[in-house]
């Protein structure tokens, strides 16, 4: 799958979202990354960091996932950015922040129709 073309299509939804980007579980990048005309609040050790934590975090949730069903999202939202982890397949996490005064809900539900699409027609 080319995720770097997901992102870019995460990316197309809406101007607030800052970083889109695709890792696996062990934590490579398969695509994606910051918008060209924001800046990184985290330095790249920081958001290994924020990778890692993300990753375990998942990892915590799906623990409950046999009796409350499959995460479709998960979201923090901090002072400065909002952060949203959404599952694919093959435990990839797709990792997007978004503005603080952004409209997270119907960006949300829009990275989660891209997403669906992307995964069934494959763009």
């Amino acid at each position: 799958m080319d995720y770097h073309k997901l992102c870019t299509y995460v990316f197309s939804i809406d101007n607030s979202i800052r970083f889109a980007s695709v890792y696996t579980k062990s934590g490579n990048v398969l695509g994606g990354g910051m918008r060209k005309d924001k800046e990184s609040l985290l330095i790249p050790e920081e958001t290994t960091l924020s990778l890692y934590y993300s990753k375990q975090m998942f990892e915590i949730r799906k623990n409950l996932s046999h009796i409350i069903g499959k995460e479709r999202y998960s979201m923090t939202e901090h002072a400065k950015v909002k952060m949203v982890t959404i599952p694919l397949p093959d435990d990839n996490l797709l990792l997007i922040s978004i503005e603080p005064k952004s409209d997270h809900c119907q960006i949300i539900d829009h990275v989660l129709e891209v997403v669906e699409n992307y995964l069934t027609k494959n763009f």
